[in-house]
């Protein structure tokens, strides 16, 4: 009876353990693929981990110690950014290192994302103008480099990392500016990420078949990529889609279309919409006439420095009624609160 009990204490014992480290791989594991997908921006990325308790770090550590690549590279990032440990740049790529050793593609993408001299990795310049990143006692532990940033990024994607597609998409394009054909390449990158998914992806192919940017012109299929953007929700794509309908020969659905986009991109605080609504509005084009909806409009889109729309609301006024402008004065004052 005792022997049988001790075996069943054992075995629950070995449950709770194998338990408790399942969800541990699984935390980490969630842990890396948000990182993975905060990195496709020009800041620094969105990185939303949990606050690290003691038990879960010492499992990372321990984890990364023995060779979890996946651990090594959460803790890279954690260290990079100061999440739940103090920031330390010679731990954070010693991690990175150690899990790209082991050919993992979230570390692969953030070495690049390091490498990349377009993003922001709060990396000082030296003498000759190359972001590098020092340790605190000022050794160079790393000098920007497209080239470094390329190969990493590449290595990444071509196991299928859709973030390091994007990265790549992002670096060919800036670089277009100084070399003829990144921009086709860059194309090419945006339109692999947009076909796994994913919202830069779509946003960024999106725009370049609209304006015919790095592949032949094609609204339509632009249109498309960019709708499938606005459903993941970006308020990009939502101002794009009303550029794209807005167009001096488009029809009135088309016009309709355009005033749809704008008023959403606009309720969802791009101030650029915010203007462009505003003088829709203004004109009756799109939609109804409404100076005063014109006017709290424009006015929203001017407090954030909107080009022109000061002016728009300020020839606006000359066009209202007393009884219009004192309407519009309080709803944009409480638009504003």
């Amino acid at each position: 009876m005792k022997i049988k009990i001790l075996m069943v204490l054992i075995i629950v014992i070995a449950l709770i353990v194998v338990g408790a480290a399942t969800f541990g791989y699984t935390r980490i594991y969630a842990d890396e693929q948000r990182i993975a997908a905060g990195a496709p921006t020009d800041r620094s990325p969105n990185i939303v981990l949990g606050a690290l308790d003691g038990a879960y770090l010492s499992e990372v550590q321990l984890l990364a110690r023995a060779g979890n690549a996946s651990a090594q590279t959460v803790l890279g990032a954690r260290y990079q950014y100061g999440l739940g440990v103090p920031a330390n740049v010679v731990l954070m790529l010693q991690n990175y290192h150690a899990a790209t050793g082991a050919g993992d593609p979230v570390a692969q993408l953030m070495l690049g994302r390091l490498y990349d001299p377009y993003q922001d990795n709060g990396s000082m310049t030296d003498s000759a103008g190359n972001f590098v990143i020092q340790s605190p006692s000022g050794e160079i532990l790393l000098t920007g480099s497209s080239a470094d940033a390329k190969k990493w990024y590449q290595q990444a994607a071509s196991k299928g990392n859709v973030a390091a597609m994007v990265m790549l998409g992002v670096l060919f394009e800036k670089e277009e500016r100084m070399a003829d054909g990144n921009i086709a390449t860059a194309a090419k990158w945006f339109q692999r990420a947009a076909e796994h998914g994913n919202l830069y992806g779509e946003l960024n192919i999106g725009e370049m078949y609209v304006d015919g940017y790095g592949v032949n012109k094609d609204k339509d299929k632009g249109i498309a990529w960019l709708e499938k953007a606005a459903a993941q929700g970006s308020v990009d794509a939502e101002f794009d889609l009303g550029m794209a309908y807005e167009d001096d020969q488009a029809m009135l659905e088309d016009r309709q279309k355009a005033a749809k986009w704008y008023l959403l991109a606009a309720q969802h605080g791009n101030p650029f919409a915010q203007r462009n609504i505003g003088m829709l509005y203004a004109k009756g084009d799109g939609v109804p006439r409404d100076y005063v909806e014109a006017y709290v409009w424009l006015n929203k889109a001017a407090a954030y420095g909107a080009p022109s729309a000061a002016n728009a609301r300020d020839s606006l006024e000359t066009l209202m009624t007393p009884s219009q402008l004192e309407t519009a004065q309080r709803k944009a004052s409480l638009k504003g609160q």
